[in-house]
């Protein structure tokens, strides 16, 4: 670049000079222009005397004229030297032709100040210094007669320079956006393999899968053949059954009519007493009588709570094809009844859960089971409007109450073992009598179904639950409401009385449980097991301990005492039932929704 300015600098200052008027030469002072300055000349310069035109045009007033030697007389006036230059200049603009002048495109840069910024630039002072002399000797004050211009390729290059360092940016940008996304594609890299690997885990395990269905549909064909013959088996068994059935009910009918003409032949000897018998039956049984002494109030056994803090799951067993939506223990024995939404109920020896009877005769659900006190009897409540009554030592179904006019969700003996009590999904709760299997009473009040009933140990009186969130006390012998027990925001699912008869337990579809005075009709203590519901509530043998079955598939045991909680994991769904053994008071029983029965002590 320096090369190129410095010729082009060359070539300007010929034309310059080409086109100049020739002036005189004279040999210059010792001491000529620039004698004060600090620059050594290392030779002598020659100058050209200016030939003045004779014509005189162009001067001032106030210039001198023309000498005898031809020059131009100047004289004192001030302005003579100012009518020469104006002289000079309009001689060379006349005869100089016009200056050549490039075709620039941009803001055009003069020779002399390119060259000295370029010196300027790289640091050359001296060189810029004799530059600036010359220049002025050579042109003096004149920067009109500079018209040389710098060409438009250093413009070009400043601009390209420009040019490249915002391509460089702009390089530099799309690299940092080229480096974002190699890191994005690595992640999405990542991710591809990831799922890749998972893809081909899968289509191995289906491939196991294959393999298992596959074994398992050649296994069930190898087994049809025993099947069939199995179940050929069971129809010629249930045939045989039913045969069996119609003969014991030829000889049943067979014995009464002989028991009927045996009656016939001994009536003239007993009229009297017979007529008797007769009136006191149609009069029908007595209720049983009120305020009767409860022996669990001074008992020392009934007064040891259980030790449920060490109880963990020792047994489970499947009872049911579905649901197990209620178990009862037996009073006496190790035995548990349990029933279910597949119709069937069952007694199950504890804890190894072997099947002592099933009885199979309702024709829908069965959503309750109860004992009586005696341990001789059941009674189960179906969603066929019915209750039945099965007598263990006749493995067969007694009694058949039919008077709901929809599903009947509980039942509860009374302690006489008289009594039973159900409770339906039409509103009402009836009391029937056991030995007769008629209704004896009739409790209408509630405004929704009836969920859970319980009876007052050694009174007549009864508690019932209601989708009505009320907790109602019934005379069930005078058949009226005494107290109703306000306090819960949702479905009241289950309601609890514990042997001493002091307090009541209920709780709802929120997960509340409140525990009730039924001498002043007021809540004394209420627990939070929610948010799912709890569907049944139980006191154990001295009244100090509740367990709740949740729908989160845990128990809750509460400790009533300090309100402590403690949960019983096992079930793997909702768990419907939970009772303790009040025999004995060491284990509990629960059923649940993964159609298992457990044992835990």
């Amino acid at each position: 670049k320096v090369t190129v300015s410095v010729l082009y600098w060359c070539v300007s200052s010929c034309i310059a000079t080409a086109y100049r008027p020739p002036m005189a030469t004279q040999q210059p002072d010792t001491a000529g222009p620039g004698a004060g300055d600090d620059v050594d000349r290392e030779d002598d310069f020659h100058y050209d005397e200016v030939a003045i035109e004779e014509d005189g045009a162009g001067l001032g007033d106030g210039a001198g004229g023309l000498g005898d030697d031809g020059l131009l007389d100047l004289g004192d006036d001030e302005h003579a030297l100012d009518a020469l230059v104006r002289s000079v200049q309009a001689t060379k603009d006349r005869d100089a032709p016009p200056p050549v002048r490039a075709d620039l495109t941009r803001l055009p840069v003069v020779v002399d100040d390119f060259i000295r910024n370029f010196l300027v630039k790289h640091g050359l002072l001296q060189t810029l210094d004799s530059f600036e002399l010359e220049w002025y000797q050579r042109y003096g004050a004149n920067p009109e007669d500079d018209s040389n211009l710098v060409p438009d390729v250093y413009l070009e290059n400043a601009r390209l320079v420009d040019r490249t360092a915002e391509l460089e940016r702009d390089v530099a940008k799309h690299r940092e956006i080229s480096r974002k996304a190699m890191t994005l594609w690595e992640r999405v890299k990542k991710e591809r393999d990831l799922h890749r690997m998972n893809h081909h885990r899968v289509m191995q395990e289906k491939s196991v899968l294959s393999k298992d269905l596959k074994r398992l549909q050649s296994h069930s064909l190898s087994i049809e053949p025993t099947v069939n013959e199995l179940r050929q088996k069971y129809e010629q068994v249930q045939k045989e059954k039913m045969l069996l059935k119609l003969e014991r009910d030829k000889l049943a009918n067979r014995i009464q009519t002989l028991e009927e003409n045996v009656r016939e032949l001994e009536g003239p000897k007993d009229a009297g007493k017979t007529g008797k018998s007769t009136k006191s039956n149609a009069a029908g049984p007595a209720w049983p009588a009120e305020n009767r002494p409860n022996p669990h109030l001074t008992s020392a056994a009934a007064k040891m709570p259980a030790n449920a803090g060490s109880f963990a799951c020792r047994q489970s067993f499947k009872a049911h094809a579905m649901a197990v939506t209620t178990v009862a223990v037996h009073p006496k024995k190790a035995v548990a009844a349990s029933c279910s939404d597949d119709g069937t109920w069952r007694l199950s020896s504890l804890p190894q859960g072997e099947a002592i009877m099933s009885g199979e005769g309702h024709k829908d659900w069965i959503a309750g089971i109860a004992i009586n006190p005696k341990g001789t009897m059941a009674a189960t409540a179906s969603g066929d409007k019915t209750v039945k009554l099965w007598d263990f030592g006749a493995t067969a179904c007694k009694h058949t109450c039919k008077g709901h006019t929809d599903g009947v969700w509980c039942v509860d003996f009374h302690d006489t073992g008289e009594l039973v009590a159900s409770g339906s999904l039409d509103h009402s709760t009836r009391v029937w009598d056991v030995v007769t299997g008629k209704c004896r009473q009739t409790l209408r009040g509630h405004v929704d179904a009836v969920n859970s009933v319980a009876w007052q140990p050694y009174s007549n009186q009864l508690y019932t639950a209601s989708g009505d969130k009320t907790v109602s006390l019934w005379d069930a012998r005078a058949n009226f409401c005494a107290q109703t027990f306000y306090g819960h925001h949702n479905a009241v699912t289950k309601v609890a009385v514990p042997l001493r008869g002091d307090q009541l337990a209920s709780c709802d579809a929120d997960g509340n449980v409140i525990l009730w005075d039924v001498r002043m009709i007021e809540q004394r203590q209420a627990f939070a097991c929610g948010p799912h519901p709890a569907n049944s509530v139980a006191f154990d043998k001295s009244g100090s301990l509740l367990a709740v079955a949740s729908d989160d598939s845990t128990i809750k045991i509460i400790s009533i005492a300090d309100e402590k909680v403690s949960t019983l994991k096992g079930h793997e769904d909702a768990v419907q039932c939970a009772v303790f053994d009040m025999a004995t008071n060491g284990f509990l029983v629960s059923c649940g929704s993964d159609t298992t029965v457990r044992y835990w002590s």
